[in-house]
């Protein structure tokens, strides 16, 4: 399956799930490189190749072979790939790479609750209090642990004051939950810019979040972190009440 939207090059491993029609493996390939503003791409288990930058994908099939090539515009090959089957069956080594859907779409239904509201831009000096909205988990129907935490790029310029921040996430029948954590800016170049919904940082803040109900893990990613008034308020309200 090929989509485009999300502005970065993705190829999935195979994704399954674990019965019925669902069972059946399917490769999934976003390539939305064409020219439009690109978006932040990060590692995920789910992922054979990612990348965000400017592409094209060239597919060569015949009746039991896809080959595949992912291209920048400067001519670098960013992945190949090839998919087989014989009599209509793919290799065993594809089966062996299936992902499960189950733990992607956790990692799906988490990600919204991974973006932070900060009250204010931190600095070396003095942490800001980012706030987390966490939404109830609509499709599960037991308790889902929730451990959040700085991206790898993120940790570079940013750090949790506290550690990272560990709760169990709202079931269906419950209402959103709030958390806060501190964030303290390591001292390399930080800056605040104007967005278009709110101030930025630069570099970017984002927070990932590892997310497990029974057996089954994932991780899961926010959208880039905004400096908002909604947060400022609220973090003013909890230090009035003090």
């Amino acid at each position: 399956m090929v989509t485009g939207h999300s502005h970065i090059y993705e190829r999935f491993r195979p994704i399954a799930g674990q019965s019925g029609e669902a069972s059946w493996p399917i490769t999934h390939i976003t390539t939305g490189g064409g020219g439009a503003p690109l978006a932040m791409s990060f590692p995920h288990p789910a992922l054979a190749a990612h990348a965000a930058t400017n592409h094209f994908v060239v597919i060569e099939a015949t009746a039991t072979t896809l080959k595949g090539r992912a291209v920048t515009t400067n001519n670098t090959v960013l992945d190949t790939f090839e998919l087989q089957k014989q009599k209509g069956q793919p290799a065993a080594t594809y089966f062996a790479e299936v992902y499960p859907e189950e733990a992607l779409k956790l990692a799906c239904e988490a990600a919204p609750s991974l973006t932070g509201s900060l009250a204010s831009a931190p600095g070396t000096a003095s942490a800001a209090q980012a706030m987390f909205t966490i939404r109830p988990m609509k499709t599960i129907d037991q308790p889902v642990r929730l451990e959040i935490s700085l991206t790898k790029d993120s940790a570079r310029s940013y750090e949790l004051e506290d550690g990272p921040v560990r709760l169990t996430m709202p079931l269906a029948s419950e209402s959103n939950k709030v958390v806060w954590a501190r964030v303290r800016a390591r001292g390399n170049g930080n800056g605040v810019g104007d967005g278009p919904s709110g101030q930025v940082l630069s570099p970017p803040l984002n927070f990932q979040g590892r997310v497990a109900v029974g057996p089954v893990e994932t991780v899961a990613y926010g959208q880039r972190c905004r400096v908002s008034d909604i947060a400022a308020e609220a973090a003013k309200s909890i230090e009035q009440r003090r």
